[in-house]
């Protein structure tokens, strides 16, 4: 649903800011990155079960730091399970990470 409001959407969302100056450059990239997402024509691999020999083609992720949810739950279980290897094993009552990015 959010890729589709974002696609139908974002022609007119650039028009109306283009007459306050428009976005920058990196929201631009944002953009295009999250639209291309998942889609098969961009890109994908093959995976295939060795067992049954069924095949599956997965297409390629944006990988983006931004708004993109299937991205960015990803990443969120990359750190968490980065964090279980490197924190120590003791009882937590909540995890608060603040990542800063230079680009913004």
């Amino acid at each position: 649903m959010l890729h589709r409001v974002v696609r139908e959407g974002w022609p007119g969302v650039l028009a109306a800011s283009e007459a306050h100056g428009g976005f920058p450059k990196r929201v631009h990239e944002e953009v295009r990155r999250f639209l291309g997402c998942g889609d098969i024509r961009r890109g994908f691999t093959m995976a295939k079960c060795e067992a049954c020999k069924e095949s599956t083609l997965i297409a390629f992720s944006c990988k983006s730091r931004g708004w993109c949810p299937s991205c960015g739950a990803r990443r969120a279980h990359e750190t968490e399970a980065h964090l279980m290897d490197v924190l120590p094993k003791i009882a937590y009552r909540q995890w608060t990470l603040w990542l800063f990015c230079k680009c913004w």
